[in-house]
């Protein structure tokens, strides 16, 4: 039986990391086994610190990763997790959304 992803520390406000401009994954991680490492402890840590998102800067990984999953409401079904390898996000609108956010590495 394989042994579960290690999780990983949570930095918090303050890190350098935190603060940088995350570099994108090394082509040479993918087919490597190291991103698939990395995101399964990042899913792992989001999942037991009860987040819905974890990037890899705020485990101290100055990379372009992130992952999320949805949780089941009356509203919409689970989105199981997933990961994002150097994601370009822009905006497809106008629209604005204002709310809270929160964050793993603000206490």
């Amino acid at each position: 039986m394989d042994a579960p992803a290690p999780l990983l520390e949570v930095v918090r406000l303050g890190h350098p990391v935190l603060r940088s401009v995350a570099e994108e994954v090394p082509e040479s991680w993918f087919g490597s086994g190291r991103l698939a490492d990395l995101g399964y402890s990042l899913i792992r840590t989001m999942i037991e610190e009860e987040g819905v998102g974890l990037a890899a800067p705020q485990v101290a990984e100055g990379l372009r990763l992130f992952t999320y999953w949805v949780p089941q409401s009356e509203d919409h079904p689970e989105i199981t997790p997933k990961i994002l390898v150097n994601p370009d996000v822009r905006a497809i609108g106008d629209d604005i959304e204002e709310g809270w956010e929160g964050c793993l590495s603000i206490p």
